[in-house]
């Protein structure tokens, strides 16, 4: 019997025809196999997608007309993740088609099945009293009072009072009384009383951390804000 951790499940998109790059078409349900498999930590070569649903939405088929799947693959029969062109993906050489169908369902069945601890795309993850809750790019993520609460590109993120709320860019963050709030770039954050608010921008040359402290500067405590082209905070209608 394998032991758990010699297999993982991988999530990837194909498009409404099955097919994806190159034209290789995937089954609904069974075997998968890539023809060209070659072991190198380089795209191309193998089929590709994210480990337990965690990595970088953008590798992923976001059309409505999508197919997503989870294939369980054995690490043994070739499998390759976290280094140089595959730092946020996988690549692997064959597997078993678990699951085919919706984004939800799939999201769903790596929960019951070994990711619910894991920042996987467009989770929902919930966490109470200081905890830590961790999602992926797309996922909604909330936590309670002293939480550390951090979400990736484009997620929904919550925390409580003195929580500490992180999300990547083009995310929407929000915190309450004294909470340290965190947005990447272009991101919305909103925090309470006490609070600071921080946004990732580009200056020209480098990124920076645009940092305000709530009542202070005219900041107000639960507005929304955004930085303009200047990088001010300002509010976000």
């Amino acid at each position: 019997m394998k032991k758990q951790n010699e297999t993982v499940l991988v999530l990837r998109t194909c498009n409404a025809d099955m097919t994806s790059y190159n034209g290789f078409k995937y089954p609904r349900k069974g075997i998968v196999e890539a023809p060209d498999w070659e072991a190198t930590y380089k795209c191309g070569h193998g089929l590709h997608g994210l480990p337990w649903g965690c990595g970088r939405v953008g590798y992923l088929n976001l059309s409505e007309d999508a197919v997503w799947q989870i294939i369980k693959v054995n690490i043994s029969d070739g499998y390759l993740t976290g280094k140089d062109e595959l730092q946020d993906k996988c690549k692997f050489k064959k597997g078993t088609v678990v699951y085919t169908g919706k984004r939800a369902e799939a999201i769903k069945y790596l929960d019951k099945n070994g990711a619910i601890d894991k920042p996987v795309v467009f989770a929902q993850r919930v966490g109470g009293y200081r905890a830590i809750v961790t999602g992926g790019d797309g996922a909604i993520v909330t936590g309670g009072d002293g939480a550390t609460v951090t979400g990736g590109y484009g997620a929904i993120v919550t925390g409580g009072d003195e929580a500490t709320v992180t999300g990547g860019d083009r995310a929407t963050v929000t915190g309450g009384y004294r909470a340290t709030v965190t947005g990447g770039y272009r991101a919305i954050v909103t925090g309470g009383d006490g609070g600071s608010i921080q946004i990732k921008h580009w200056d020209g040359e480098r990124y920076r951390i645009k940092t305000g402290y709530i009542g202070e500067d005219g900041l107000k405590a639960n507005m929304p804000y955004c930085l303009d082209g200047n990088h001010n905070f300002i509010e976000k209608d």
